[in-house]
């Protein structure tokens, strides 16, 4: 049944066939937020890495405005979308909460961050000088399968963007014939 009043005598209301829809309201549906993915930087000679964490691929269901709260290791750091800072080598976790213009809170995502200790360009091995031993390191993995350089890519010491039979070359002609450097490409 239903009835519709007015107060207003000179208004009259007529209603032929009309359909009730029941709709439901599910309210403010909360925000996801992103905080990107993991990262590893490895760091200066000074022991130190700057890193970029980056909420811009939270959304709203709503399409919402967001604000952005950064925490690192608990600790607040940040309330931007976008969060530049230096950290020491160690591991972090960086965790990301968004709320929306009606405060409806995400759940915290998080991503683990690494920065990995300064290693010198041509130092394959670890042992913190660079010598023929670095060389004889990088062929064993390539073709012995001794232990690889850990990343990989620190026995890309041309940067060519893998680690070949190039990269020992490279380091031997620096080493004897004078040629360039060994570059930290990573």
């Amino acid at each position: 049944e239903f009835h519709l009043f007015t107060e207003d005598p000179a208004v009259s209301i007529e209603i032929s066939n009309f359909t009730l829809l029941r709709h439901e309201s599910f309210g403010n549906m909360p925000p996801v937020a992103d905080a990107g993915a993991d990262q590893a930087v490895r760091a200066n000679n000074n022991g130190f890495a700057q890193i970029i964490l980056s909420g811009s691929q939270s959304s709203d269901p709503e399409n919402g405005a967001l604000n952005f709260i950064w925490l690192l290791n608990n600790v607040l750091i940040g309330d931007a979308e976008k969060i530049e800072t230096t950290l020491q080598v160690g591991q972090y976790q960086a965790s990301l909460i968004v709320t929306d213009e009606f405060n409806a809170k995400s759940a915290p995502d998080e991503a683990l961050i690494t920065i990995l200790p300064f290693t010198k360009p041509g130092d394959a091995n670890g042992d913190n000088a660079v010598d023929i031993s670095d060389a004889i390191y990088v062929l064993g993995c390539l073709f012995i399968g001794t232990p690889c350089p850990d990343p990989l890519n620190l026995a890309d010491f041309n940067c060519s963007g893998v680690t070949d039979i190039s990269d020992p070359i490279y380091l031997l002609s620096f080493l004897f014939l004078g040629g360039p450097s060994p570059q930290q490409c990573f």
